[in-house]
């Protein structure tokens, strides 16, 4: 995870004593760019969730459906479908990873919200 400073970002610099001079002000714009990062880490987090219960989904109801068409008749349609439902199956696991890691840079987006707003916000 790369770790985002705001105030070193919106500030330019990483001095100590500048950076300590916009701790806890609800309405400087390190304190608003600690917001937006966090609204747009949530939106992505809610995003790859999303995709995690739809791909899921998918890949449950794939499966299924070519376990039935398998135990039917065991043609190349069958396998495909059952096939398909593995690659899904995949496919959510990179996503859930994905999702882990927009949690975590929302939980640190809220770190910084706390530490540039104040306790006020």
């Amino acid at each position: 995870m790369i770790r985002y400073d705001a105030g070193a970002a919106v500030l330019g610099t990483d001095d100590p004593a500048a950076l300590a001079a916009a701790e806890g002000d609800p309405t400087g714009k390190v304190c608003q760019a600690a917001i937006k990062k966090q609204e747009s880490t949530h939106f992505f987090w809610v995003i790859t969730t999303s995709l995690v219960v739809i791909l899921c989904t998918a890949t449950v109801l794939l499966l299924v459906y070519g376990l039935y068409r398998i135990s039917k008749d065991a043609n190349v349609t069958s396998l495909v479908t059952a096939a398909g439902g593995l690659v899904t199956g995949a496919a959510s696991l990179f996503v859930i990873k994905e999702m882990r890691e927009m949690k975590k840079n929302n939980d640190d987006a809220i770190e910084q919200i706390a530490k540039w707003c104040g306790t006020s916000t």
